[in-house]
């Protein structure tokens, strides 16, 4: 069974400068959530992507300010997650509003297909993608998965500059806001690279074999533009504290 994995797209408030929303987010907000044994329940890992300066010509600022991640844990009801439990409207709700504008915030559940595996270290691209007129999402994902994957190996200099690369496989019934008022989000899949360095990610990007292969590939089943983030991965740790 493939691991599922949700993205939660956050927003700070408008009154909240990047770098304070990052400092909640990490000193308050990931602490919280660490203590509460309904929220391991539900999650077997959980990681803070903190959003970098985008290079030129790789892609432009994104709308969010981070990505919380979480592995899902396998349970009976996969359709229930923490949202659901009381411990979420009466503990992290709260604190939610301290710092995130909600109703722009938005998760999506996704299967993990593991393309090339490695480490979760140095810097990691992110592309939230929607899928090309033309394509359903089902098509979306057979073209990503059996002939866009493929591509991007056999372009060896793109390919070895990669450390780890693996697709997200939307579903979208599992899609939801983080407020009544949200949005849902539009995007069908999730590409996670990652580098060693930025250095490497530029160059990568700016690669002639991956401008000339790769690139209108992506143009072929993905809409542009696309929802792009060079990340910093911070996972929290569950304490010694926290019992299931």
């Amino acid at each position: 069974m493939d691991a599922i994995q949700k993205f939660s797209l956050l927003k700070r408030r408008s009154d909240l400068t990047r770098e304070q929303f990052n400092e909640h987010w990490h000193a308050v907000h990931g602490p919280l959530l660490a203590s509460i044994a309904s929220y391991w329940a539900n999650n077997e890992s959980y990681v803070q992507s903190y959003v970098l300066p985008m290079p030129a010509g790789i892609g432009t600022e994104a709308e969010f300010d981070g990505i919380a991640q979480t592995m899902q844990r396998p349970r009976q009801d996969m359709t229930i997650d923490f949202f659901d439990e009381p411990e979420y409207l009466a503990l992290v709700r709260p604190d939610e509003q301290e710092f995130l504008s909600l109703a722009d915030c938005t998760a999506i559940f996704a299967r993990q297909k593991v393309v090339k595996d490695g480490p979760r270290t140095g810097i990691k691209f992110m592309s939230f993608l929607r899928p090309a007129s033309g394509f359903t999402h089902e098509s979306f994902l057979e073209y990503w998965r059996n002939n866009h994957a493929p591509l991007v190996e056999d372009t060896k200099p793109f390919w070895n500059r990669i450390r780890r690369y693996v697709q997200n496989h939307g579903m979208p019934e599992r899609y939801r806001s983080l407020s009544p008022e949200g949005r849902i989000a539009p995007y069908s899949g999730v590409a996670e690279i990652w580098f060693d360095s930025m250095e490497d990610l530029e160059a990568a990007f700016n690669d002639s074999q991956y401008l000339a292969r790769v690139l209108p590939d992506e143009g072929v089943f993905i809409a542009k533009p696309t929802t792009r983030f060079i990340i910093r991965e911070r996972k929290v740790v569950w304490p010694d504290s926290a019992t299931l």
